[in-house]
């Protein structure tokens, strides 16, 4: 497939990952059977992530053991949970690489309740002796190689299904129509730039206004082809198919579940209830959509390293978080699975009213789970009174809640570098500390600002996105067409959020200007590259860079956005330079081009093992892209 088909294409995943599927997943198959379904990206299960060796423990989780901290310790003599999986995913999930929300759906709906990486976490978790351990260990895979071909093949089918829309669809003419309507937009772009510099919110209008154009035309071509019938069709096998794979994971996992559990004695049993706790907020917590609801407060106790003394002002609340949690956790999953059906059904069949009813309240259902982490932040920094203590765990939480508005920006990470070259000037290293402490007191009000600002806005914004994926699903590709013009060109967020946002990028390119005026050309080489940068030259070649790169990122979800950067950012320091931005064009080319398709990125890695909070989450978050 030619390099203007790919490019709409990916515009085309970018706008129906950020927008429509962020808020619920059945809808995310949808799309996925028009245009993204066909790709292997979709269609790939990620690889299983090794187990993390049993019984490692660092000098913080071996420090929590015998303070008492560890769950397991406090209920039934199990040992400290800590990241025994190895890669449960920090913030919104540590699948495998690529994708964003709505590759993240389709790989919920198919990926297996449990797989053989698992074995060491029942073994340690639940002292299996070396017999229990061989029954179980065969249970896996039984479980396995009964769900593997049911699964494989589901997803054979969706990307037959897919293959052939794309067929119906993407003829060779109306991709050259398409290539020429990109080119067109380019050049009308690239003369209104000659004409005078565009402001941001100038570029997002004439972009829009220019999709809006030509997603009409090709609107009113797909009306006469027939493709609308076809793509119904298509939903409904894959719902289909859906619904019996669902059948037959329940039905293994009920399976599962007793045969684990007849393997067990008395006191075993004892550790059942908090093991499935523990199980629940492993394998589904980092399946959210808002900021906030994917947070595991015991990673984040752990890693924040409280003196003992602070650590056991902390720890009295574990057992209410922990019960509070599990039971929101509970009522959104089992609502969004058991709606997920329904919700498909009535955009088919264009029932708008009860497709918002479910919507509205699976948001409901996600934003109590993320008020469960705010109310016990608020709890556990009261706790700790007015101390060191206090802020650092509070700034902790908050940087992995909310991790767009309080994670390190690329100006920190330049400041922290800045401090950290070698034979820097006394002089020099003070004037950037006070940079450091400068920056840090401007961007703190706008953060805070921010916060509220998404705290109320993003559950709104996931209602009106998937009230506009409804309307596009009930009516084929022409409503896909359509509801892609309105949607492109724009950013996430209300204008207010944007104009703090824009403010604060502006603070932080002031402060960076700064820097650079501290370091010589040679410490400036050494430098995290800025990820943004001028918007000319890109031209014909279209040649993907580490500003492109972010630029794009920015608009993304939040989950979405850190599987790339930590899929294509192999150097780890949280920015997509350009021989970054490279290898992630040519894979995308291979994967949306028609080339050979390209392999999953690796799973997020997890963090130090056996640690004595109640955890799950694995690695560490990368920082966000703002200035």
């Amino acid at each position: 497939m030619m390099r203007m088909t790919c490019s709409v294409l990916i515009t085309t995943l970018r706008e129906f990952s950020v927008n429509p599927l962020r808020s619920f997943s059945s809808t995310a198959l949808a799309t996925t059977a028009a245009v993204l379904l066909a790709t292997p990206l979709f269609a790939q299960t990620p690889p299983a992530t090794p187990a993390a060796p049993a019984g490692q423990q660092d000098a913080g989780g071996q420090q929590r053991d015998n303070a008492g901290g560890g769950r397991g310790q406090r209920q039934g003599g199990m040992p400290g949970f800590g990241r025994m999986l190895g890669g449960g995913g920090g913030g919104g999930g540590g699948g495998g690489g690529g994708g964003g929300a709505g590759m993240r759906d389709v790989r919920d709906a198919l990926e297996p309740d449990f797989a053989r990486r698992d074995l060491q976490l029942f073994v340690r978790q639940l002292t299996l002796d070396e017999i229990q351990s061989d029954v179980v260990e065969q249970l896996f895979e039984d479980y396995e190689t009964a769900y593997q071909p049911e699964m494989e093949r589901v997803q054979g089918s969706m990307m037959d299904i897919g293959r052939q829309l794309m067929e119906s669809f993407m003829t060779p003419e109306r991709q050259e129509q398409m290539s020429a309507r990109m080119e067109k937009m380019r050049e009308d772009m690239r003369v209104a730039e000659e004409n005078g510099e565009m402001t941001d919110d100038q570029r997002r209008d004439f972009f829009r206004s220019r999709m809006e154009q030509s997603a009409a035309e090709m609107q009113k071509e797909a009306a006469t082809t027939g493709i609308d019938g076809e793509i119904k069709g298509a939903f409904a096998t894959i719902l289909a198919e859906l619904e019996v794979l669902q059948a037959k994971k329940l039905e293994l996992k009920k399976a599962f579940i007793d045969g684990v559990k007849v393997t067990l004695d008395d006191s075993q049993m004892v550790n059942w209830d908090p093991f499935q706790r523990f199980l629940t907020r492993e394998k589904t917590l980092p399946r959210g959509r808002l900021s906030g609801e994917s947070t595991n407060l015991f990673l984040v106790v752990d890693d924040a390293r409280l003196p003992v003394e602070d650590f056991a002002k902390v720890e009295p609340l574990f057992d209410t978080y922990e019960a509070q949690l599990d039971t929101a956790l509970r009522a959104r999953n089992d609502f969004v699975t058991e709606s997920s059906g329904r919700l498909f059904k009535a955009m088919i069949g264009a029932e708008t009213e009860a497709a918002m009813r479910i919507i509205k309240q699976q948001v409901q259902l996600r934003a109590a789970v993320r008020d469960v982490n705010e109310s016990f932040r608020a709890q556990m920094v009261g706790a700790l009174g007015e101390t060191a203590s206090a802020q650092a765990l509070n700034q902790s939480i908050l940087a992995n809640a909310f991790e767009r508005v309080y994670g390190p920006t690329q100006t920190t990470r330049m400041l922290e570098a800045a401090k950290k070259l070698e034979g820097l000037d006394p002089a020099v290293l003070s004037a950037i500390s006070e940079l450091e402490a400068g920056y840090a007191n401007e961007i703190r009000p706008i953060n805070d600002r921010l916060y509220t600002l998404t705290k109320q806005s993003e559950p709104e914004e996931l209602i009106t996105a998937s009230e506009r994926a409804v309307t596009m699903m009930s009516s084929g590709i022409s409503g896909m067409l359509g509801g892609m013009g309105r949607g492109m060109g724009g950013q996430q967020g209300n204008d207010t959020t944007r104009e703090v946002t824009d403010q604060k990028r502006k603070i932080g390119e002031n402060y960076q200007e700064k820097l650079k005026a501290l370091l010589t050309p040679e410490q400036l080489a050494l430098m995290p590259q800025t990820g943004r940068g001028g918007r000319g030259g890109q031209g014909g070649g279209g040649q993907a860079t580490g500003a492109t790169v972010a630029r794009m990122l920015e608009g993304m979800p939040e989950a979405q956005r850190k599987q790339l950067v930590e899929r294509f950012d192999t150097d780890k320091n949280g920015t997509i330079d350009d021989a970054e931005a490279a290898s992630a064009r040519d894979v995308f080319r291979q994967q949306f081009g028609g080339g050979r398709g390209g392999q999953g990125g690796q799973g997020g890695q997890g963090g130090r093992g056996g640690q004595g909070g109640r955890g799950g989450q694995g690695g560490q978050p990368p920082a966000n892209g703002e200035a």
